[in-house]
């Protein structure tokens, strides 16, 4: 199936899971846009996984196959915004663009783990290119954390900082244990490339 060629005003753009499960074996959720060009806060130009910020139910996205491309946020999470449970066995995340995180932005409480798949072409204005892991909720010891077992994660950009990663006040922890990780040919302006 596809969600193609979508456009949400605020967050979105093909698919909102507030408090469910999706799980995406083939298909495409290719060329969705989210937000308005001059709103920065407006996330998930592909998917957008929802805190529910009361921790009660676990909204979780666990892809297999299949691509999410081409998507554009104004905010973050071009490809993929996650506040909650995201794991990736395998697909494609490419060619999306945002202001931060074009391909998978990762915060709050989010729990990203990637064991495979291909994270690459992704360009964001400012920072985290490929995957952005940064910023939980201010005041309390929950942050964003990133794991990654295996994938690829290569030809990104960024603006600014991290055209691979970037992680800021959230936990990072790479893993070949499971399999190769390649994080290569990726380009940022200023500082990790």
């Amino acid at each position: 199936g596809c969600i193609v060629g979508n456009t949400a005003k605020t967050q979105g753009g093909g698919f909102r899971d507030d408090n469910g499960l999706f799980i995406m074996f083939s298909g495409r959720v290719d060329a969705n846009a989210a937000g308005l060009k001059d709103d920065n806060s407006n996330d998930g130009g592909g998917v957008h996984l929802r805190d529910d910020y009361y921790h009660q139910i676990l909204t979780t996205f666990i892809m297999y196959g299949g691509s999410v491309s081409g998507n554009t946020a104004a905010g973050h999470g071009g490809g993929i915004h996650n506040e909650e449970k995201t794991i990736i066995y395998g697909g494609t995340i490419a060619w999306n663009t945002a202001l931060r995180g074009a391909g998978v932005n990762n915060r709050l409480i989010g729990d990203l783990t990637i064991y495979g798949g291909d994270i690459s072409h992704n360009s964001a204005e400012l920072v985290g290119g490929g995957v952005r892991n940064s910023y939980g909720f201010e005041g309390t010891d929950e942050i964003p954390m990133t794991h990654i077992h295996g994938g690829n994660i290569s030809c990104n950009r960024a603006g600014y900082w991290g055209g691979g990663i970037i992680n800021v006040e959230g936990e990072l922890e790479i893993d070949e244990t499971s399999g190769p990780v390649t994080i290569s040919h990726n380009y940022a302006g200023e500082l990790g490339g």
